[in-house]
């Protein structure tokens, strides 16, 4: 039996990743969870390898799947890249006052496509 990872595994990973994000934002959660909070659900839940689960979430954010972006108290966050989950993330930076941020989420909601996400390097 190889060991040798295929490219059917890394897309089942990477679509793991974008699930458990969009299972653990919006609605009554925080519109962004922590990258932590992903491979801890996924390596011990899923017992995928640490860093195939950051390997994933760095092609997402690559991929604009997600938008990754740092809370208002420095902790980073991950977002799925659609109008919907963005919103979240520009209702959080309202709350916060900060008109910086919600410009910078704004923009990112006026960017996404309604078939594919952000534009990115597909």
């Amino acid at each position: 039996m190889s060991t040798e990872e295929t490219r059917a595994d890394r897309k089942d990973r990477y679509e793991r990743v974008l699930g458990a994000v969009h299972h653990n934002t919006g609605e009554v959660q925080h519109p962004g969870c922590r990258p932590y909070e992903i491979r801890l659900i996924l390596c011990a839940h899923a017992n995928y390898p640490v860093e195939g689960i950051n390997k994933a979430i760095r092609a997402a954010v690559e991929n604009d799947d997600l938008y990754r972006w740092t809370d208002a108290t420095g902790k980073e966050r991950l977002t799925r890249a659609t109008k919907d989950d963005l919103r979240g993330v520009a209702e959080y930076w309202a709350a916060h006052g900060d008109q910086q941020r919600l410009e910078a989420v704004n923009q990112a909601i006026e960017q996404v496509r309604a078939d594919t996400g952000l534009p990115g390097d597909r």
